[in-house]
C-alpha cells in the first residue's frame, strides 16, 4: 500500500484549485504562521509548473510587543525565497470588538492593494471553518451564516480564494515538518479572551476527544448548510425581484413585503441586505428592522443603523443606503 505524504496531498489540492480557476496571479495574505507559510511554500513550488506569479502581503497589527518581531521574520522569509512582497500597518486603540475591527482593517488594506488581475489567497483550512461554524452558531447566524466560508468569495468587491478550506490542520502541520519550514507563533492565539481562540483552545478539543471523526462530520454539516442556503437563496431572490420599487434594488415596497408571512419577510430582508451590502445580519437584528422600520408609521422617520448601512422608511418605501462594501 502506497502512503501519500501530506506534502503530496496538499499540493494535489492546490493543483486542482489552479486547474479549476483560470487565474495566474495571486496575492497571499501572509502572517508568518504555520498556515500561510505552508500555503506560500507549496504554491511557490508549483510556480514554474503552472506558470503563476505570487506576491505576498504582511500586515503588522501592532497588537503586542512581539509584532515587530513577527514583521522581521516575514521580511527575512520573503528575502530567503526571493518573493515579491508588500507590507501594511494597523493601529487600533479601542480594544472592544477588536477581532472584528482588525479583520475589517486588514481586509481594507489587502483589497486596496490587490491588482485587478490577482486573486487574494488566504490559508484558511477546515479547522478554521469548524471554528467559524461554532462562532456563528453562538451568535445566532442563519443557515447561510452556518455554511461558513466559501472556497471563493468577494470582500470589498475583490476575489478572495481559500484553496485549503477542506484540508485538516493536521495535514498542514505534517507538511511543515516534512519540509522543515520555519514559522512564528502569534502569542495572541493563546489568549482565550478572544471568542475564536476560546472555541479553538477549549471547545473544539472537547468535541474531538468525544467524537474522533469531528472534522469529517462537520465538513458534511457545513456542506449541507451550503446546499440548503443555495436553494433558499434562489427561491428568495426570485421573490425579492417583485418587491423592488420601480426596479430599484435599493428600495423595497413595504406593502408587498408585509403581504408575505413573517418568516418569509425575515428571509427577504436578510437576503436583500446581504446582496446589496455584502453584510449578513443576525436574526435579532432582522427582527428589529421588521419591528422598528418595516412596521413603523410612515411619518415616524424610522431608522436602523449597523456598521455601514442605514435602513429607513418613507411613503411606504424601505430604503437601504451604504457607505462602502463590508464583508460579514
Amino acid at each position: 500500500m502506497v502512503t501519500i505524504t501530506s506534502t503530496r496531498l496538499l499540493k494535489n489540492k492546490l493543483k486542482n484549485f489552479l486547474h479549476n480557476n483560470n487565474v495566474k496571479k495571486f496575492l497571499i495574505a501572509f502572517s508568518g504562521g504555520i498556515d500561510s507559510t505552508v500555503l506560500f511554500h507549496a504554491l511557490n513550488d508549483l510556480k514554474e509548473e503552472h506558470k503563476i506569479s505570487i506576491r505576498c502581503i504582511h500586515i503588522n497589527h501592532h497588537l503586542n510587543n512581539y509584532s515587530d518581531e513577527y514583521y522581521k521574520h516575514c521580511i527575512k522569509f520573503f528575502k530567503k525565497y526571493k518573493a515579491q512582497y508588500i507590507t501594511g500597518d494597523i493601529y487600533i486603540d479601542d480594544h472592544s470588538n477588536i477581532e472584528e475591527k482588525l479583520r475589517e482593517e486588514r481586509y481594507k488594506i489587502i483589497t486596496e492593494t490587490v491588482h485587478a488581475d490577482e486573486y487574494i489567497l488566504t490559508a484558511h483550512h477546515l479547522d478554521d471553518q469548524i471554528e467559524t461554524f461554532f462562532l456563528r452558531l453562538m451568535r445566532g447566524s442563519s443557515p447561510t451564516g452556518l455554511s461558513c466560508m466559501d472556497t471563493i468569495s468577494y470582500i470589498n468587491s475583490k476575489p478572495v480564494a481559500r484553496p485549503l478550506i477542506e484540508i485538516d490542520k493536521s495535514i498542514i502541520r505534517d507538511y511543515l515538518d516534512e519540509n522543515n519550514l520555519e514559522y512564528i507563533e502569534d502569542i495572541t492565539n493563546n489568549s482565550n479572551e478572544f471568542d475564536r481562540n476560546y472555541i479553538r483552545n477549549k471547545i473544539v478539543p472537547l468535541f474531538k476527544k468525544r467524537w474522533k471523526g469531528l472534522n469529517k462530520t462537520m465538513l458534511n454539516n457545513i456542506n449541507q448548510q451550503k446546499i440548503y442556503s443555495y436553494l433558499t437563496r434562489e427561491y428568495i431572490q426570485s421573490k425579492l425581484l417583485k418587491l423592488y420599487n420601480n426596479n430599484n434594488s435599493h428600495e423595497l415596497l413595504s406593502a408587498k413585503l408585509l403581504d408575505e408571512n413573517i418568516h418569509t419577510q425575515a428571509s427577504l430582508l436578510h437576503e436583500w441586505i446581504r446582496s446589496k451590502a455584502n453584510l449578513s445580519l443576525y436574526n435579532n437584528q432582522i427582527q428589529e428592522i421588521l419591528k422598528s422600520v418595516v412596521n413603523a408609521r410612515n411619518d415616524s422617520y424610522p431608522l436602523f443603523e449597523y456598521r455601514t448601512i442605514k435602513i429607513t422608511k418613507s411613503d411606504n418605501i424601505i430604503y437601504l443606503t451604504k457607505q462602502k462594501s463590508v464583508d460579514s
